[in-house]
């Protein structure tokens, strides 16, 4: 089987190619690649009335609600709704029953212990914490439609380039993360074949291309100094987004924090 994303064009113009079985997901149920595979007598994985739905010919079965589903945000996360077709497809595919899927689903979520570095979302005191391992400006993108669902506050960025892409990836990873954000702290956790500070650097140039404000960049190297100064800096309300390189000291330093300011609260009581 080849589990495809009927919503991306690349994907769909290259289908031809495929030996395999086929089973298509989209986040539209109208995507007339869909109608089409239906009719061929194949097997789609779709949204329909804030439902997940695999469709087999005339047969829809009901798979989930999308609001119970704890990896999708409330289905604010579109990204993981796409996620979730795909792995919906993929189990169906290998056989796994119905149930089982279900069950899955509602009870799997994006937690630090689940699904460490993948929109670990952690209440810190008056504040939220979203670590996520996203370095590309897809990833960015993806996460900007979830972003405004999760604070009124300010928001704040702790990420970096990755030094081996092109400059012109690192420059557009800065443009995304420039559309964003209140604050960014650009760190250089990953310079690969670059000297250290000049990925960061580039990040920088491609932020301030946004005509983002100068004094909103704070350039710290590394990794986990630029993340205890953005979780000192939060304040009542606020967002700080790690896009950590070391997702398992980022965690640690962030669970840390959180339980000191929890202890400096209880002597204060």
């Amino acid at each position: 089987f080849a589990i495809l994303n009927a919503d991306n064009e690349l994907v769909m113009k290259s289908i031809y190619k495929i030996k395999a079985k086929t089973i298509l997901f989209s986040l539209d149920d109208t995507n007339p690649a869909l109608l089409t595979h239906i009719s061929n007598d194949g097997v789609v994985v779709t949204v329909e009335g804030g439902n997940i739905i695999l469709r087999k010919g005339p047969i829809d079965m009901k798979i989930a609600r999308i609001s119970n589903i704890p990896f999708t945000f409330g289905g604010k996360a579109s990204f993981n709704i796409a996620n979730t077709l795909a792995a919906v497809g993929a189990t169906y595919a290998i056989g796994i029953d119905i149930k089982t899927i279900q069950t899955s689903l509602v009870t799997f979520n994006s937690s630090t212990g689940q699904l460490p570095g993948r929109a670990n979302l952690i209440d810190v005191g008056s504040f939220k914490v979203l670590i996520d391992y996203g370095h590309n400006p897809s990833a960015i993108e993806s996460l900007a439609g979830l972003i405004p669902h999760l604070t009124s506050g300010k928001k704040i960025n702790v990420g970096s380039g990755t030094g081996n892409r092109i400059e012109e990836s690192i420059l557009d990873f800065g443009k995304n993360i420039g559309k964003i954000y209140d604050h960014i702290i650009i760190c250089d956790s990953d310079p690969r074949e670059r000297k250290a500070g000049e990925t960061a650097e580039l990040v920088r140039k491609g932020v301030l291309s946004m005509g983002f404000p100068e004094k909103e960049i704070q350039i710290v190297l590394d990794e986990g100094e630029a993340i205890q100064t953005a979780l000192e800096m939060a304040n009542d309300g606020d967002l700080v987004v790690i896009q950590a390189n070391f997702i398992k000291e980022a965690i640690h330093i962030v669970l840390e924090y959180k339980e000191n300011l929890l202890a400096k609260s209880k002597k204060q009581v």
